[in-house]
């Protein structure tokens, strides 16, 4: 088992000390490094969200995800804007 926290302050619309992808990139980091290819990712809150947008993003190797009072909506906390190409149906 591994854990981890981001630790971040938001205030509406801003994240103040890095960017959705500075974190989805250190969420990678913290599964690469101990080399974790198969993951059940459990996530509270803003880690929720996280987890989602990670689960949509760079779903290889996630087998399950468990979401824990997290809004299914991102845009609070600055992930809104037009969908990733990796989530627009062709």
């Amino acid at each position: 088992m591994t854990s981890w926290d981001a630790a971040i302050r938001t205030a509406p619309g801003t994240l103040l000390c890095g960017t959705v992808e500075l974190f989805l990139e250190e969420l990678g980091t913290v599964r690469r490094e101990p080399g974790l290819d198969q993951v059940h990712i459990l996530a509270q809150s803003w880690g929720g969200m996280l987890a989602m947008e990670y689960a949509l993003t760079r779903p290889s190797g996630i087998v399950s995800l468990i979401l824990a009072d997290s809004p299914a909506s991102m845009d609070p906390v600055g992930f809104g804007g037009e969908p990733s190409p990796e989530r627009t149906a062709a």
